[in-house]
């Protein structure tokens, strides 16, 4: 299953708006302090600075997991997705041993975006984020979990994929127990999906609607 040209282009505008509009000024800002700290003392690399875009706390200024990163996120703000995604491979390698079940979750969740927009292969995409989300669960990251399920479920939709975003979603909501809001917009996502389809599942819209409700008044007894 592959996701249209149109779509893959649509996916690369949004990637870039988030990247033009909230990333590069963040970036550039680092940039501006990575210079303000460093001028008075020596030239430097940027591959070599005291200071990275995104530095978990297991990784330390020189070590190789540090420039590699950085060269990641590089490549990943530039839109050179490719690069990225060895990059993040390479990282991943490097940290796995050590880092925190977020991290990984992270790293990993970068390496299938990147793959995704390189590739457009929705059925990989969508089972490289399975992979995330275990992760994630495993750190209870639940916003993490709610982020990941919303963004698999877009990239599904726009492929059709009413059913496998539907299912996709439903199992995220029960691995967030303790955040009946989260839960209850997943599921109520879940439950468009299902009205989406070219045959209207409209008992199961209903169903899922209902269960949404119920979290958001009733959270500690609600299942789906």
């Amino acid at each position: 299953m592959y996701i249209s040209q149109t779509e893959r282009t649509r996916l690369k505008a949004i990637v870039g708006e988030l990247v033009t509009k909230f990333m590069l000024p963040w970036s550039e800002n680092r940039a501006k302090r990575l210079t303000a700290y460093h001028a008075p003392k020596k030239l430097f690399s940027i591959f070599s600075s005291a200071e990275t875009l995104t530095r978990p706390p297991s990784e330390k200024p020189g070590k190789p997991e540090w420039e590699i990163r950085l060269a990641a996120d590089l490549s990943f703000l530039t839109q050179d997705y490719a690069n990225a995604f060895v990059n993040y491979k390479r990282l991943l390698e490097k940290i796995q041993k050590t880092a925190s079940a977020e991290e990984i979750g992270s790293c990993k969740e970068f390496m299938a975006l990147s793959s995704l927009i390189s590739d457009s292969n929705v059925k990989d995409f969508k089972k490289n984020m399975e992979a995330v989300v275990q992760f994630y669960e495993k750190a209870n990251a639940f916003t993490l979990i709610a982020r990941n399920s919303l963004l698999v479920s877009d990239v599904l939709i726009s492929a059709k994929a009413y059913t496998e975003a539907a299912e996709y979603m439903a199992r995220a909501s029960q691995m967030l127990v303790r955040e009946a809001e989260l839960a209850a917009v997943l599921l109520e996502q879940t439950a468009f999906c299902n009205v989406w389809e070219t045959v209207p599942r409209l008992r199961k819209f209903a169903h899922y609607m209902a269960v949404s409700y119920t979290h958001l008044t009733l959270p500690t007894i609600c299942s789906v």
